[in-house]
């Protein structure tokens, strides 16, 4: 169906993915009784694709938690058998997951995702394939011309929409200003970037893709029903104004994350749970709450995006690039390691603080992981120590390196090696 038309052609879909099994692990928290017992919300992925000039691009937004290694192939693969015309690839199928942490888990081929589900789940890993490529199918099968506009919005400073949980971290970087605890909104991006599409021919709206950073973790993990979080509530919300103010049932939004890494729609302490939480004390309705802030500003940015926005000019074209990198053993210029000389990044290693959790989400008390942490700086010293006396200059090397680039953690399990606490299989 690819031309070489010189306009944009769009095509867009939503396809229900929920996935029920009693007491089927979750994914996100990683707690070992985050099961399945309910479902709250139907969860779905929408997809848009894009075409002109011959080149073809999909970018794909599902509500779970993330995309895995394993499940990109397989949806490529069954891409390129069902429409082997279009061009699918690797680099042109961008599948992005919105994060919420109350969804199936078990579709990634790596253990330590699956240690809480527990193991690898093949009914929930041919479910979400046969939804992400129905999605994609059916997206690239109704392209039509489309006219594309670009906007940004902020949010008011004081809006309960995004909280750093790691103010303390934050503040740590030599070049922000020091923002006291109690205004941790405001070191967030605060800014939403919106794409509205409208059709060439008729004018009226086709969807939206919305990028704006905030986690999915209004839903805490003592929770246990299946539930697309806020940016579900906030796709709900605006679809179902879109629909009504348009006459329209076919006009699909998109919440997509930005960056979030440490940025929380939590922000009052429970004493209770040990945990923050939303704006009320039911969980769902402080998802509601987040999501209905993200649905109106987005409203806000598509009702301007046409007038006060960007056009997208077919001239720019489609374009895409995907690049695999080994972030392991880099060398670091000095101006990013406090003006150290010979510093090198390390393998992937999760420490004690990992294990115990977020504001989001507690793991093991701050008791344990004080004890543990006691316990396993004097091991990691013997690692040095016991590398020191190896004849294996590389090992020897490896080893301090790996200890350098992750200081001041102690480190519980370094995964690029197969370790834990400083052994492995090998020994």
């Amino acid at each position: 169906m690819a031309t070489n038309s010189p306009t944009y052609r769009v095509g867009s879909s939503k396809v229900d993915i929920t996935f029920f099994r009693e007491n089927c692990g979750m994914l996100g928290y990683g707690r070992h009784f985050h099961y399945m017992q309910g479902v709250e919300t139907q969860h779905y992925v929408r997809a848009t694709v894009f075409e002109q000039g011959g080149k073809i691009a999909a970018i794909v937004c599902a509500e779970f938690c993330f995309c895995t290694d394993i499940l990109k192939l397989a949806v490529v693969g069954l891409l390129q058998e069902a429409q082997p015309d279009a061009g699918w690839c690797d680099a042109n199928v961008m599948i992005l997951g919105q994060h919420t942490h109350s969804t199936a888990g078990g579709y990634s081929q790596y253990a330590v995702y699956n240690l809480t589900t527990p193991g690898f789940q093949q009914d929930v890993f041919e479910h979400y394939r046969d939804g992400l490529v129905r999605a994609i199918t059916e997206a690239y099968e109704r392209l039509r011309p489309a006219r594309l506009s670009w906007h940004t919005g902020d949010f008011d400073p004081d809006a309960e929409i995004a909280f750093n949980r790691s103010i303390e971290a934050y503040n740590q970087n030599p070049d922000v200003e020091k923002i006291p605890h109690k205004r941790r909104h405001l070191a967030a991006d605060r800014t939403m970037h919106l794409m509205r599409i409208d059709d060439a021919e008729t004018g009226t709206p086709m969807g939206l893709l919305n990028w704006f950073g905030v986690h999915t973790t209004s839903v805490g993990n003592h929770l246990r029903k299946v539930c697309y979080d806020n940016k579900g509530y906030a796709a709900e919300f605006l679809e179902r104004d879109l629909a009504e103010y348009y006459g329209k049932k076919d006009i699909f939004t998109t919440f997509a994350q930005e960056a979030c890494g440490d940025i929380s729609p939590n922000f009052r302490y429970s004493i209770r749970r040990g945990v923050y939480k939303g704006k009320y004390d039911d969980d769902y309705e402080s998802a509601a709450y987040n999501g209905k802030l993200q649905a109106d500003k987005a409203r806000e940015i598509f009702d301007k995006a046409p007038t006060e926005g960007q056009i997208i000019s077919p001239a720019l074209g489609i374009d895409y690039a995907l690049c695999y990198a080994d972030l392991t053993d880099q060398h670091i210029d000095p101006a990013f390691a406090d003006g150290l000389e010979n510093q090198y990044t390390g393998g992937a290693c999760m420490g004690i603080a990992f294990l115990e959790g977020t504001t989001d989400g507690r793991g093991m008390s701050k008791i344990a992981g004080g004890l543990l942490k006691a316990i396993f700086q004097p091991i990691h010293r013997l690692e040095i120590l016991a590398a020191r006396m190896r004849k294996d200059k590389a090992a020897n090397e490896k080893t301090i390196r790996r200890l350098l680039a992750q200081r001041p953690k102690s480190i519980a399990l370094n995964l690029s090696e197969g370790s834990i606490i400083g052994t492995n299989r090998h020994d």
